[in-house]
């Protein structure tokens, strides 16, 4: 859908270490949405990076950012999975259903 290849496996974990690497929640943060803006991902990349963060607020911001980049818009449910509260699934898939 997105007309671009997504990151391959060896990229995706080294981009991954790169972002688990930083010390700081914010700079984690910072480190993945540089991440999702730079490159094509799947749905399953970017569950797996939002499991790199403790804070549900920070998955939510990150998950956001990360829709408008994924190859597999259709199979975004499955990010759905990281988080603990039913509030931030519901906002996320207002989010991602549009107006």
């Amino acid at each position: 859908p997105c007309g671009f290849t997504h990151v391959s496996p060896h990229r995706f974990r080294a981009l991954k270490k790169s972002i688990a690497d930083r010390r700081f929640n914010s700079s984690r943060r910072d480190m993945a949405l540089q991440v999702i803006r730079s490159n094509h991902l799947t749905s399953g990349q970017v569950k797996q990076i939002l499991a790199l963060f403790d804070f549900e607020s920070t998955k939510l911001d990150v998950a956001k950012a990360a829709y408008h980049h994924v190859c597999d818009p259709e199979n975004y449910f499955i990010v759905y999975d990281v988080f603990r509260f039913d509030s931030s699934v519901n906002y996320l898939s207002s989010y991602v259903s549009g107006p």
